[in-house]
């Protein structure tokens, strides 16, 4: 169904936790053979990364989801962005309150075989 994941952090909201989970969804995703990229933003703020690049302009292909990782605001701003290139958005809740971020750190695994099944 999602042949590019496009991973998504906000830079002021950057913490260790956020760190861990993007490289934990980024290695998953590739285990998967999914194609994963992340924005100039999110990879200026996370070298560790190593993703390709992707330009705002290139988004929106058919198959593109953005999964964001943080809390609400992170969602919220994702969000802006996908609104402009027609892509759904999904987020892994690593923000405090999490009523936007469906997905929960400890249960990545479980929830992106549904997601990944177009059970959503």
């Amino acid at each position: 169904m999602f042949s590019r994941i496009i991973l998504y952090g906000r830079a002021h909201r950057a913490n260790l936790a956020i760190t861990e989970t993007l490289s934990k969804v980024a290695k998953l995703l590739k285990k998967l053979k999914l194609k994963v990229v992340a924005d100039q933003d999110t990879l200026d703020f996370f070298p560790n990364l190593k993703l390709p690049l992707i330009d705002r302009a290139s988004m929106g292909q058919v198959g593109d989801i953005i999964i964001v990782v943080g809390g609400d605001g992170s969602m919220l701003s994702a969000a802006r962005l996908a609104i402009k290139v027609n892509v759904p958005v999904v987020g892994i809740n690593r923000g405090r309150l999490g009523f936007l971020t469906d997905i929960s750190p400890d249960d990545i695994q479980n929830q992106f075989k549904a997601l990944l099944n177009g059970e959503f």
